[in-house]
């Protein structure tokens, strides 16, 4: 398992996804992106598109929020998401994939940060 930083992004996007679309099979996977945290306050990633793809569909986001939850495992990369709002999901990285990622990537000569 690669660990440099932009592979940890991936695998949790691709996590992510994959439970948002248990919930909306038809949403495109392109539309459903993992962003920074503005604010580290609610984690180190956000994802909006629940709210779009329920408002698309005149579903209550923050239900289908609470649907995404019960399916999404981060396990071992981040700690269980929160829902937040009406539809965020935010996630917060464990120090533990953290380290491991910092740990892989001297150990094979990559910066972390690349």
């Amino acid at each position: 398992m690669e660990f440099t930083q932009h592979a940890l992004h991936q695998q949790v996007e691709t996590r992510v996804q994959d439970a948002i679309l248990k919930v909306f099979p038809e949403a495109p996977r392109s539309t459903i992106r993992l962003h920074i945290c503005a604010n580290p306050s609610f984690g180190d990633y956000q994802c909006n598109a629940i709210m779009a793809l329920a408002k698309k569909q005149g579903l209550n986001p923050r239900a289908c929020g609470a649907e995404v939850l019960k399916i999404l495992d981060l396990e071992p990369l981040a700690e269980a998401p929160d829902l937040a709002g009406p539809g965020f999901i935010n996630v917060r990285l464990k120090l533990e994939a953290l380290e491991r990622a910092a740990t892989e990537a001297v150990a094979v000569g990559h910066s972390f940060l690349s």
